[in-house]
């Protein structure tokens, strides 16, 4: 699955969607789940998607997500996702008064 994920976003990628991804191992997680986080930076409809997001709780996946979710599907998986803007793959460390701010360069999704 991660592997077949990674080759999904590396097409995206070649195809001009966006500038870069990153996909996290997947890790086992109890009833025979898993457990993964993907970035993708800077795709092409970035500065909609953080509006969205922003102002809307019940905000759509994007492109990418649908893919990887119908990618999933397909190999008998069913899957959900949170998803926030980010600046990498990596979480940001707790949210601190003297946490300086961080310009979104993408979204990071937890599946």
């Amino acid at each position: 699955l991660g592997r077949g994920a990674r080759q999904l976003l590396a097409y995206l990628k070649a195809q001009g969607y966006c500038q870069d991804f990153e996909v996290s191992d997947l890790a086992p997680v109890e009833g025979g789940s898993f457990r993964f986080t993907s970035f993708v930076r800077d795709q092409v409809n970035l500065d909609a998607t953080a509006s969205l997001m922003r102002s809307n709780g019940n905000f759509v996946p994007r492109y990418d997500q649908r893919i990887l979710q119908a990618y999933f599907a397909d190999r008998g998986f069913a899957c959900t996702l949170e998803d926030e803007l980010a600046d990498g793959l990596a979480p940001a460390a707790e949210k601190s008064e003297k946490r300086p701010l961080v310009v979104a360069k993408g979204v990071r999704s937890t599946w």
